[in-house]
Formats: structure tokens, sequence, C-alpha cells
């Protein structure tokens, strides 16, 4: 609200500002410690042909805490698949696009596994989740890395 005061030639203006009206900044957590919960991560997230080995790591996403909203989860890692040669199988259909993944993240989880090497589908369906959630498949190393938000565990 703006308000305007006359005084011996001079415009005064005063703002009225109402407490607490700003937009709360979002808050994202520092990634939680690695897990190798199998059982837990083949809950969080849709694995084709199960998995057999997993490393991952979770963060808290969403608004200010002094706020009430929305709070989710975001979940990272690398699962290596049950089925021998299951990476190669889902790979043989579609067109796949090469991708690099984050060294930064690669070490977050302690694995030694290069950062390329690894691909996308060129169409979403083959490799999302859901929701934008991502999908990268690495046919050498028998592994899916994977990316999502707010999994359904």
């Amino acid at each position: 609200m703006r308000m305007g005061l006359k005084v011996g030639g001079l415009v005064v203006l005063g703002l009225a500002v109402v407490a607490g009206c700003g937009s709360p900044k979002a808050v994202v957590s520092d990634w939680g410690p690695v897990s190798t919960d199998v059982e837990r991560a083949a809950k969080c997230v849709a694995f084709p042909d199960g998995i057999a080995q997993v490393k991952w790591s979770a963060r808290t996403i969403g608004a200010n805490s002094r706020v009430p909203g929305p709070v989710g989860q975001q979940m990272y890692g690398i699962a290596w698949l049950a089925k021998p040669g299951a990476a190669v199988d889902i790979m043989k259909s579609g067109k796949w696009d090469p991708v690099k993944l984050s060294e930064v993240g690669l070490k977050r989880l302690g694995i030694a596994s290069p950062s390329d090497g690894w691909f996308n589908a060129q169409s979403p369906s083959d490799s999302s989740v859901a929701g934008g959630d991502t999908l990268y498949f690495n046919a050498a190393e028998n592994a899916v890395y994977f990316s999502v938000t707010d999994p359904s565990c």
C-alpha cells in the first residue's frame, strides 16, 4: 500500500509493510547416508527385472519448515540388475543417447564405476520412472542409474 504526503513541495512516501508476506524459500536438506538396502530401493523405484545390489542416497526437499506446505523426497543411486544381461535386453529396443553421470554423485555413493557408458532412451517412456524421473542404463555394468523425486515408499 502506498500513501503520499506533500510537505513543503516534497512528496514523502510511506510504505505499509505487512510482516511475513514474503515467499518462503524452499528447504533442501543435505544428502543422507549411503544405503545398500535393496528391499527399500525396490519399493521406491520400479526396476526392470529386479535388482541384486544397490547404492543410493536420499534427501528431503520442500517448503520452509515454518510454513505449511509440500515436503518431498529425492532419491538417486545405482542399482545392479538381478538378471544377467537385463540391461542389454532392455537396450535392444528403441534409440539411446549417451549420457555422462556426475563424478561428484558417484564419489558421494562410493562407486568407482566409470561416469561414461551410460545411456538414456530417446523415448521418455523407455527410461522414465514417473513425472520426469529418469533411469540411465549401462549394458557393460548391467546397471541402472536412477534419480527420482517423491518415490512411492
